[in-house]
């Protein structure tokens, strides 16, 4: 992917402008679509890709639509993983996938994302609005800026599913072991 794809590049999900050797990366929709469709996921890091080796950018600027990682979609998510509604209040933790395949498919692009963010030489700034929600803790700590409206808020949506959230863990180890190398 060269310098005028990565300009050109738009679909539903994402699109990318390019203004000097700022690289604006808007992500329009439901994240959790992005990341456990393979097709999708794939295009995702091959722009990733492209943006990284590509010297004349600098700065990747990420901007959020309020509701490409919010609760709604994450309950829309865990619910077609467990084959029924699951509302992200008060869970006892009574509940299991029933499709483990697109879980998995969400924790390997997140490490993957946050592993690509950690190593990049681009300056990452995110700027984020609405609802975040937990699997998202690590990609946004692995970016060098963080920006924020003043209606943005973390849910932890984690807690109220009674389940780790493993993915924010990623950022942790990785972030330990660059500390250790030092």
């Amino acid at each position: 992917m060269n310098l005028k794809t990565i300009k050109d590049f738009s679909d539903d999900d994402m699109s990318v402008e390019v203004e000097d050797a700022v690289v604006i990366f808007k992500l329009k929709t439901d994240v959790f679509n992005l990341m456990t469709d393979l097709n999708k996921a794939e295009r995702y890091m091959e722009l990733m890709a492209a943006i990284e080796q590509n010297p004349e950018i600098k700065v990747i600027l990420s901007i959020f639509e309020p509701d490409a990682m919010g609760e709604i979609a994450y309950s829309q998510y865990i619910s077609s993983l467990c084959g029924e509604n699951i509302e992200l209040k008060n869970l006892d933790g009574n509940w299991q996938f029933k499709q483990k395949l697109p879980r998995l498919r969400q924790m390997y692009f997140q490490q993957d994302t946050i592993k690509q963010r950690v190593k990049s030489k681009k300056i990452i700034i995110d700027c984020l609005q609405g609802v975040v929600v937990t699997p998202f803790f690590g990609e946004i700590l692995a970016a060098d800026f963080r920006f924020v409206t003043e209606n943005m808020q973390f849910a932890l949506s984690h807690k109220n599913m009674v389940f780790t959230p493993l993915v924010v863990s990623v950022f942790f180890c990785l972030d330990m072991l660059v500390r250790v190398k030092r």
